[in-house]
């Protein structure tokens, strides 16, 4: 079955994203976005807090139908963190957009908060996710010292510390076996983007910061599954993911040291 309600969200949500940025007005495309997204929310943190006057029995609806649909509703939230990132406002073209940031992380935290939907999340989803949260983090325009957010200190101090218990709650939410795979795969990606001959390369700095950060989430992961009463046990977590993970680090690293080695003895 399918349902109406999620189906005029999520062609209201993609309309926005599909709007070129800057964007050059915060018209009716905006708002029926933003509405959409706030409805996601309700229904997904289930506390009856809506404030967008829906009626409560379709947003149940919505959060049933939601439970056959959560990576693709991740997918979507996580666009709509992107986008916030990048859309700018008529006045201000570097602007971030605090509704579309605050409602796509909170669509996300209610997500990775509720350990049913979280189980839903794959390790692809996943890395969509702490990906986006982890470049979120780096932007300089949530740096205190910047004016080009068009944001005061406090606001962008309050959007660090809520992208950085996205990034944690994603970590601790996923089922355990998944959160570390993605964490490794992650971190050989960061790595091998870095290119250690440039030090003072943007790109290899962005690199270094992130992995350090995938370093940090990997590191809360890894004792949360300590401190479980059977950690690491086949009950709940699949160890085949994780080595197979392991693999292809190993294999990459490999690849790179002989690659090193035959550029060195060339020279």
């Amino acid at each position: 079955s399918s349902c109406p309600l999620y189906d005029e969200i999520v062609k209201h949500v993609n309309i926005l994203l599909s709007e070129p940025t800057p964007l050059r007005e915060m018209n009716a495309k905006f708002t029926n976005a933003l509405i959409g997204l706030r409805q996601f929310h309700s229904s997904l943190s289930n506390n009856n807090s809506d404030s967008t006057g829906t009626d409560p029995k379709l947003l149940q609806d919505l959060r049933k139908y939601l439970h056959r649909k959560v990576p693709e509703c991740v997918g979507i939230l996580t666009r709509v963190l992107e986008f916030g990132f990048q859309c700018g406002t008529p006045v201000h073209p570097q602007a971030l957009s605090v509704p579309l940031l605050s409602v796509s992380i909170a669509g996300l935290m209610a997500i990775f908060l509720d350990a049913q939907l979280a189980s839903q999340v794959s390790e692809k989803t996943l890395s969509l996710v702490i990906h986006r949260g982890t470049v979120s983090l780096l932007d300089r325009r949530l740096s205190a010292a910047s004016d080009s957010s068009g944001l005061d200190a406090s606001t962008c101090k309050k959007m660090v510390k809520a992208i950085n218990k996205l990034a944690i709650q994603a970590s601790y939410g996923a089922k355990r076996h998944i959160s570390i795979q993605t964490l490794i795969s992650l971190q050989m990606k960061y790595c091998l983007s870095s290119d250690p001959s440039t030090p003072s390369d943007e790109n290899t700095s962005s690199a270094h910061r992130m992995s350090r950060i995938i370093t940090k989430l990997f590191s809360r992961v890894i004792k949360a599954e300590e401190n479980e009463m059977t950690p690491f046990s086949s009950s709940h977590f699949d160890l085949g993911p994780v080595l197979k993970a392991m693999d292809k680090v190993l294999i990459r690293c490999q690849a790179q040291w002989t690659s090193a080695s035959t550029i060195t003895s060339a020279v």
